[in-house]
């Protein structure tokens, strides 16, 4: 489960300036925290746009920030959809209509609950509704 704190941390990073998102719901770095050593504080450098997204062994593009030495995770399509249509409600999931799991354009972003997204994933995306020994969706 995601925590929604996690969440406002990692997009207090957009709004600092060191991530930046395109209307697309792709997610560039556009700056890296530095040590400024004449003033004893964290400061921005500009750096090369570059995409900030890494992906992950199940096809889900992922974020990672690193916030007063600590390391945060947040799926990228999460980070998207706080960004265009505000706080994820706790519990609620976020959904890809067209099933593709790193397509993070807004307009293929839904919330769901996990029900709502297998019900989905069985009738719009015609995965099969099979179940590994442990009851778990497995699809097709």
């Amino acid at each position: 489960m995601n925590n929604p704190l996690n969440e406002k941390i990692v997009y207090q990073t957009v709004l600092n300036g060191e991530l930046e998102i395109d209307d697309q719901g792709r997610i560039w770095r556009i700056a890296k925290r530095g040590w400024d050593r004449w003033n004893k504080a964290i400061r921005l450098n500009k750096c090369k746009r570059v995409r900030a997204e890494h992906l992950t062994p199940l096809g889900y593009l992922q974020i990672r920030v690193m916030v007063n030495g600590k390391r945060y995770h947040l799926g990228a399509h999460r980070l998207v959809y706080f960004h265009f249509f505000g706080p994820i409600p706790k519990g609620i999931t976020v959904n890809h209509k067209n099933g593709k799991k790193s397509d993070n354009e807004p307009r293929n972003l839904e919330l769901a609950t996990y029900s709502e997204q297998i019900r989905h994933a069985i009738k719009v995306l015609g995965f099969q509704n099979k179940r590994d020994a442990a009851g778990r969706f497995c699809g097709a």
